[in-house]
């Protein structure tokens, strides 16, 4: 790449009918001017470049990070959901069979009271009897006493 410094130690030979020296010289100041502050320009620019380079890089990571975290607290919310899933199954079965004992226990229980009921019937049956045939026991023996 040309300098300002080449162009200004850039050496022509003389010839008779050539330029004017003054005229070269002072066109080549003005050159090695313009082309110094386009370089000035230039080095400006790519810095500027590589700054907002970074910053498009720095960018891009915390994109990058921000889209882990929302992949990760979607994938923590489908695993708490299907954990409360499994869980509110859990209990549902759980609560099926406590009815379940529960109904078999009052089941028992039934059962239980109906054969003392019975038992009960068969003991006042008796009991009836008894004082039935005392009623006439004592029925019987009043002509005796009179």
């Amino acid at each position: 790449m040309l300098t300002p410094k080449d162009i200004q130690s850039k050496e022509f030979e003389i010839k008779l009918r050539g330029y004017s020296r003054e005229e070269v010289d002072t066109f080549l100041d003005e050159v090695i001017k313009d082309f110094q502050i386009m370089i000035d320009q230039n080095k400006q620019l790519l810095d500027e470049n590589r700054t907002l380079e970074n910053a498009v890089n720095r960018y891009k990571e915390m994109e990058l990070s921000m889209q882990k975290s929302i992949d990760a607290a979607k994938e923590t919310a489908a695993q708490i959901k299907k954990n409360a899933e499994v869980e509110a199954e859990f209990v549902v079965k759980r609560a099926k069979l406590n009815a379940r004992d529960m109904e078999n226990q009052i089941d028992v229980l039934h059962a239980k009271r109906r054969e003392e009921i019975g038992q009960m019937e068969e003991e006042l049956a008796k009991f009836k009897a008894k004082i039935k045939m005392c009623c006439t026991d004592f029925l019987d023996s009043l002509p005796k006493i009179e």
